[in-house]
């Protein structure tokens, strides 16, 4: 059996990958078929479903490679002191989006646009679900708001501007971006943030015996007789 991280395997995906960003950004992603994407990479259509099922699962590894490149360069997307997103890591998000300007901008229009945000988010979510959760074991608490809520609001978020950014040809900076994100998003989140007392299964001591009749107690009425034993619980 031929293992996955072969190197003929990595460079044929790699050859598919690179087929289908040349033609995405000569044609748009809606305008070629397989055939197109393994004529330009010079393979053999056959060779094409030995790794991928249709058009949409290499469109999907491409956008999974480019986030790795950039994932591997980055040591925390996620503050664990707070949960938001820290600013070195926004800035390079959107260095990538502007050293892509032309691919991405492609991208927005058609299926492929909507496969490759998509992608983008759950690539993104994947990395701020694993800082909430250290953040989540290092206060020994729990959101105030549903985790999931969370990590599609910072990803969500993130990825819009993003667009609207390239759509707007880039008005500010990418280190601008990445401060007015931050900040802004730190105000925002710190509703969302504030955590509260991990659930306990155990109930609190005072209210095992509220319900048991006790003569001492004066919220008691109805105390039993002198002589009359008490009903067992």
């Amino acid at each position: 059996m031929v293992k996955k991280d072969d190197r003929r395997i990595v460079r044929t995906r790699k050859l598919l990958r690179d087929a289908m960003h040349e033609l995405i950004l000569e044609q748009g992603y809606d305008e070629f078929n397989i055939q197109d994407v393994t004529n330009k990479a010079n393979l053999g259509r056959a060779t094409f479903y030995l790794h991928y099922r249709e058009k949409d699962d290499l469109l999907t590894d491409l956008m999974n490679q480019r986030f790795e490149d950039f994932i591997g360069t980055t040591s925390q997307i996620v503050s664990s002191r707070d949960g938001v997103l820290e600013e070195k890591a926004i800035e390079k998000l959107f260095n990538l989006a502007e050293e892509n300007y032309d691919f991405y901008r492609i991208m927005e229009i058609g299926k492929g646009g909507t496969i490759a945000s998509n992608q983008m988010q759950l690539i993104i979510r994947d990395k701020v679900r694993e800082r909430l959760d250290q953040l989540k074991q290092i206060t020994g608490k729990e959101f105030s708001y549903p985790q999931d809520f969370l990590e599609t609001y910072l990803s969500g978020a993130l990825l819009a501007l993003i667009f609207w950014w390239l759509k707007e040809e880039m008005p500010y900076s990418a280190i601008e971006m990445a401060k007015m994100y931050r900040r802004i998003n730190a105000q925002i989140t710190e509703a969302y943030l504030q955590d509260l007392p991990v659930k306990s299964d155990k109930k609190p001591a005072a209210k095992k015996h509220a319900q048991k009749p006790n003569a001492k107690n004066p919220a008691h009425e109805e105390k039993v007789g002198p002589n009359e034993p008490e009903e067992s619980v």
